[in-house]
């Protein structure tokens, strides 16, 4: 038994077979994954040889199929087939800002910000690792951070503006729009 796609769209697969002998039913069984150790699960049961299978087409399922005599006894059971992937998903990104925020603390000022996968060179025992940053106080150069993404200003005050801008192969990237700290936050 060779089942064969017949059609696709976004949103669903129809399969088709050559019938058994002596077979009242068919069953469909799918799965998202190939291997020998893989269980399937069912689709549904047709008793024709035709079938549509109803899932997203953005990825490949592995479909196979048993035909049943009357009693439930399976006569034979196909090899999987793959479907064809049927749409493409595009990637959704959001556009997002440096996300700066400066929090007032009882030793200072906390500062933190975000670093963007762009930004990201690797990992260690502590996190994620990638561009250095330039720390701005009141426009004037505060500190060079090194993997991290944040900062305690151990001097900061409630009035002051703290910018961050990208320090990439030492060449200075812009700095973000400045932000005060929270008036109402205290770490």
């Amino acid at each position: 038994m060779q089942i064969s796609v017949r059609s696709q769209t976004a949103a669903q697969t129809t399969l088709s077979w050559q019938p058994v002998a002596g077979a009242a039913r068919y069953r469909i069984l799918w799965s998202d994954r190939p291997g020998e150790t893989v269980r399937f699960k069912t689709a549904g049961e047709s008793g024709e040889s035709l079938f549509t299978f109803c899932r997203s087409t953005h990825i490949p399922y592995y479909i196979k199929v048993q035909a049943l005599a009357e009693n439930g006894a399976m006569l034979e059971e196909s090899t999987p087939v793959q479907t064809p992937v049927g749409r493409v998903l595009q990637q959704q990104l959001e556009s997002l800002s440096r996300g700066l925020v400066a929090v007032t603390a009882n030793a200072g000022v906390f500062i933190s910000w975000r670093l963007f996968k762009s930004e990201v060179t690797g990992h260690n025992a502590t996190g994620l690792t990638g561009t250095d940053f330039v720390l701005y106080k009141n426009g004037v150069r505060l500190a060079t951070v090194t993997d991290s993404t944040n900062y305690l200003d151990a001097q900061g005050t409630s009035g002051d503006t703290y910018a961050v801008a990208p320090l990439v192969n030492g060449v200075e990237g812009p700095a973000c729009r400045g932000v005060k700290p929270w008036q109402k936050g205290v770490l």
